[in-house]
């Protein structure tokens, strides 16, 4: 919800001029806004997690979630119209999800060999029987509340008015 707080002469002018540019907002506008969350989320990746870092992988060594680029990658505008944006992150990625939320993945076993990199050393092993894994939560599509203010920043100067500023709230 926004709140819009005007502090002018010419009230039902500025607010009839509102009216207009809110019936479609500009793409550029929604552009703005898209690339700011998805620069929100890469920043995600590049810093292991915001505002606390996430859990490490147990199995992997180096950065966490980042071992082939492909999720971070998959972050992208995936629709626009006159009044939205569309962002969406994971498309085609089955292990997208249980990041996000995290979850319990019933494991059925194998008996094939299986390679692992525990503190830094490769370990070889065949067949595992069946077992759970549990995967942490590290939620990687999230803004920040500094992102929420540039895009109420953008907002507020795609309603500049005639020179004049308003204010805006984002509740």
């Amino acid at each position: 919800m926004f709140r819009v707080t005007i502090e002018a002469d010419g009230l039902i002018q500025k607010l009839t001029a509102i009216e207009t540019r809110l019936e479609t907002i500009a793409s550029e506008v929604w552009d703005t806004i898209s690339d700011i969350i998805i620069e929100s989320v890469h920043q995600n990746f590049e810093v292991g997690g915001r505002p606390d870092a996430w859990p490490p992988s147990k199995k992997l060594s180096g950065q966490t979630l980042v071992q082939s680029g492909a999720l971070r990658d998959s972050v992208q505008k995936s629709a626009q119209g006159p009044d939205f944006v569309e962002i969406e992150a994971g498309a085609g990625l089955p292990y997208a999800k249980i990041h996000q939320f995290g979850g319990t993945i019933n494991h059925p076993g194998s008996d094939k060999l299986q390679v692992f990199e525990v503190e830094g050393k490769k370990v070889f092993t065949r067949g595992t029987k069946p077992h759970q894994i549990t995967i942490p939560v590290r939620r990687y599509f999230r803004i920040q509340d500094e992102d929420v203010e540039k895009i109420a920043e953008a907002l507020g100067e795609y309603f500049m008015i005639q020179g004049e500023r308003f204010t805006m709230e984002v509740t």
